[in-house]
């Protein structure tokens, strides 16, 4: 709980300094000065902080010592019915610990691993994660749409003015919400597979790996949009969730999943050029 403030601070401040910083015109963020900039993103941030710091943390500690003591004090729902003439008494492994009963099943033993993160500690990374999230979201739409959309922009540039160098930014507007509105309805129709592979079939993530995954995924898709490099968001989150996964246990990454992850990746480059350069050989020849 110490350390929350000081993780929205940096997740919020990060987040609003790309956002600002050489931003869009139509939003005249790019009028704003670099001081001016800094002020606002240390300043939004700072608030979340304090926000956090002393109304949201009191309160997450206030649940988190309830829901303890009601798992403390949980008892297992097994009941046996037996014979009135048996007058064996029922038997139920138990611990005594700080006055309280704990249930102990081997069953619970089973499911929940040593290995794993306290399901209070889980819960502090929830929201968190959900900020990382937008964040990865916002740094996918800054780089992934762009190098999906940018050929149909050039190719109306240059169908409407002879050059693929226009300052008219009207009806490329068009153009980009069309590009965002198709990773929507892809993410509706095929998405789930993907999520399915990236967030379970590589390795086990939880909130706290989760946030560091998406963290550092964003940080490095925005890092190459303000440099004006066309990079894959998947290819960063794939590498963020093995790297995480073989921090925390390098048993429980599934290689061979990654291993067609790559191999996809190696296969998909020349297979598009190829494919590309056979339809243009082909509408030059019907025309």
């Amino acid at each position: 709980l110490k350390i929350l403030p000081y993780l929205y601070f940096f997740t919020f401040s990060i987040n609003i300094f790309s956002i600002f910083y050489d931003g869009t015109e139509m939003l005249y963020f790019d009028k704003i000065p670099l001081y001016g900039i800094c002020i606002i993103s240390i300043g939004i941030a700072l608030t979340v902080a304090l926000v956090i710091r002393f109304y949201v943390a009191p309160k997450l500690q206030k649940s988190i010592t309830n829901s303890v003591h009601l798992e403390d004090c949980k008892i297992c729902p097994v009941a046996y019915v037996l014979p009135k003439e048996n007058e064996q008494p029922l038997e139920r492994e138990t611990e005594i610990a700080d006055g309280r009963v704990n249930c102990i099943t081997q069953i619970k033993k089973f499911f929940k691993p040593e290995t794993k993160e306290e399901s209070q500690c889980i819960k502090l990374f929830n929201f968190l994660q959900i900020f990382s999230a937008c964040f990865g979201g916002f740094a996918h739409g800054g780089n992934d749409v762009s190098n999906a959309i940018a050929p149909l922009i050039s190719i109306w540039m240059l169908y409407h003015t002879n050059s693929v160098y226009s300052t008219d930014e009207g009806p490329t507007i068009w153009l980009l919400l069309y590009g965002a509105a198709g990773m929507v309805i892809g993410l509706w129709v095929l998405g789930h597979r993907v999520i399915y592979t990236v967030g379970e079939g590589l390795t086990e993530l939880n909130a706290i790996s989760g946030f560091c995954v998406e963290l550092g995924s964003a940080f490095t898709v925005l890092f190459a949009s303000k440099l004006g490099l066309p990079i894959s968001t998947t290819h960063c989150k794939i590498g963020s969730v093995v790297f995480v996964g073989l921090l925390r246990w390098r048993k429980k990454v599934n290689f061979s999943t990654f291993r067609n992850i790559v191999l996809s990746w190696l296969i998909t480059l020349p297979a598009t050029g190829l494919f590309s350069a056979a339809l243009v050989a082909l509408l030059r020849k019907g025309l």
